[in-house]
């Protein structure tokens, strides 16, 4: 069973799951390393806040999700191999100037994420709107009722093109990190699951992949 965010973080997973529409870089992963191991893909949804404590009591078997590394969560979970790197970005609206000053403005941001904790870390907000759906966030920049937004700098970028008026200021300096597989500790399928998507990497499958979801972002 696989944990997937019930707000698909575009372009890691589109549409809906077990539909034609469902595609994305996680669902090629996914599909192609099922396929290989001979297994079936179940999926079970669930908001990113609540996500983590469903794989801690043994409802799903692996987060594929845009889960981004973070060392206090590889202290209760077991990541697998890394499959795409991130950092954290800031989306405006495209009337902010580039020298915005951002300290103390108000913000727009997934519920229980590292980008959450970031703004709280590095702006002084006014105020932080949280949201459990990423395209919520957007809106709340869209219309005004917020200044910024930071996310996760694939998902930024893919909603700067779907949204009129907004882009992409700037990736956030100290945030890199990469998304990988969350499995409990001690998981059996984390071994043979990290070793299917290091072939996909070795043979350039992943690379691919990357140019078709990511382009030169």
């Amino acid at each position: 069973m696989v944990g997937i965010d019930d707000s698909p973080p575009p372009p890691m997973e589109l549409g809906e799951p077990g539909s034609a529409e469902f595609s994305g870089f996680e669902v090629d992963i996914l599909e192609a390393v099922a396929e290989r191991l001979g297994l079936t893909l179940r999926y079970r949804r669930a908001v990113w806040s609540q996500i983590l404590d469903e794989l801690d009591r043994g409802l799903i078997d692996v987060v594929c999700t845009a889960a981004t590394y973070t060392p206090e969560r590889a202290r209760q979970f077991d990541y697998g191999r890394p499959y795409l790197d991130m950092a954290l970005g800031v989306v405006v609206r495209d009337d902010a100037p580039d020298d915005v000053d951002l300290s103390g403005s108000r913000f727009a941001v997934r519920s229980a994420t590292t980008a959450e904790a970031c703004i709280h870390e590095r702006f002084a907000p006014s105020e932080v709107l949280t949201f459990e759906y990423n395209a919520d966030t957007y809106e709340a920049l869209r219309d005004r009722r917020a200044d910024a937004v930071v996310d996760d700098s694939p998902i930024a970028v893919w909603f700067v093109g779907q949204v009129d008026g907004l882009r992409y200021l700037h990736s956030l300096p100290g945030t890199e990190s990469h998304y990988a597989m969350v499995f409990a500790h001690g998981s059996p399928l984390r071994a043979a699951l990290d070793a299917e998507v290091e072939r996909l990497d070795a043979a350039g499958t992943l690379g691919t992949w990357k140019r078709r979801w990511f382009g030169g972002a």
